[in-house]
């Protein structure tokens, strides 16, 4: 079954049109919602209790909906994978210790594995967005497309009334993500996602753990990159903007100043960096379009190693958790010092960055 299929089929004995074929509609989205049912605690069965064979079944069909998307056409019909995006922020965000229903060791390791499948479907999206970016990119083509691509959440326009392609929806799911990083303070899943399978649950803020997971599946995408192509460079050039105002906002920004949340921020900006070896992707970024490519670059780095300088010096949580901040901020801070030196052009005094003066 394809996981939509907006056309409408004629029945060869009546000839009276049948409702079109989903594998999301059909199977997917039952899963996604028993199971946030019973970890919520929203279920109108009479027995609440989570069974491994409710979470068993999400993690089935959230497995064939990561194996979907990089195999869909641009102008398919989008709208679950927004679904699948809420479901799995949502999931993201369940803490075993306070919900309603108390896990058993059986089923909190299955939640556990599916909250990890739903870490990777984020990563499959920001992967599949970035090929779908520079798949037909040519090689002196205009940072304004960068914008084009990032717009988001408009109408496809097609003549069968989609309201929302799958372009269209990883667009919309980067910029949702971007948001909840950015405005953590206020921002909740109702503004940041335009669907939810769940009801919503107003004005809630995601815990550290969704957001240090959120995290996550930008360090594993960058991990898993091995594509000889330029699709890492697009994500760069549209996400660390966004990382790096986030490294330097930990400190003011209490949502975001838990020490599981930095240290994740750092090491997703780390291993970002780590897999791209350079600076060369900060040239295709509108962002920092004023200057030569060199003030771009000296001024982002300051802006990390400050950034990472302030990680480092913190001593909140305990020494265990203070530790893993300060070897983040260590790993970050000689990558970016290392490329930097490396760099073509490069005055070895690093006087150029007057972080380094």
């Amino acid at each position: 079954l394809p996981l939509t299929d907006p056309s409408s089929k004629q029945d060869k004995m009546e000839g009276t049109p049948t409702q079109p074929l989903s594998l999301f509609e059909a199977i997917c989205k039952d899963a996604f919602e028993d199971t946030l049912k019973l970890l919520f605690g929203r279920s109108d069965e009479k027995s609440c209790s989570i069974t491994a064979r409710i979470v068993v079944e999400a993690k089935a069909a959230l497995y064939s909906i990561c194996h979907h998307v990089p195999l869909a056409h641009d102008d398919e019909a989008g709208e679950p994978l927004l679904h699948t995006a809420s479901f799995a922020i949502d999931v993201l965000d369940y803490q075993a210790d306070a919900g309603t229903n108390k896990l058993s060791e059986s089923d909190a390791k299955e939640v556990s594995m599916l909250q990890s499948g739903c870490i990777q479907y984020l990563a499959v999206c920001f992967d599949s967005l970035s090929f779908r970016a520079t798949r037909n990119a040519q090689p002196n083509r205009s940072p304004t497309l960068i914008t084009e691509v990032e717009s988001g959440n408009e109408s496809t326009g097609s003549s069968k009334g989609r309201t929302c392609s799958i372009l269209s929806a990883l667009r919309s799911i980067m910029s949702a993500v971007k948001s909840i990083l950015s405005c953590a303070k206020s921002s909740t899943l109702d503004s940041c996602l335009l669907h939810q399978i769940s009801d919503p649950r107003s004005s809630r803020r995601l815990s550290p753990a969704a957001f240090t997971s959120i995290l996550n599946s930008i360090a594993l995408l960058s991990q898993n990159s091995r594509s000889e192509d330029s699709r890492l460079e697009w994500f760069a050039a549209n996400m660390m903007s966004t990382l790096v105002v986030l490294i330097n906002s930990h400190h003011t920004e209490k949502e975001s100043s838990h020490p599981l949340c930095i240290a994740a921020s750092l090491q997703a900006v780390y291993t970002l960096l780590a897999r791209l070896g350079s600076f060369d992707w900060l040239s295709s970024n509108q962002q920092c379009s004023d200057g030569s490519n060199r003030k771009r670059e000296g001024d982002f780095i300051c802006s990390i190693l400050r950034g990472a300088l302030k990680s480092f010096k913190e001593r909140s949580g305990d020494e265990a958790t203070a530790s893993t901040v300060r070897l983040a901020a260590s790993k970050l801070m000689l990558t970016v010092i290392a490329i930097h030196k490396s760099s073509p052009g490069t005055n070895p005094s690093g006087k150029e960055i007057g972080f380094l003066d």
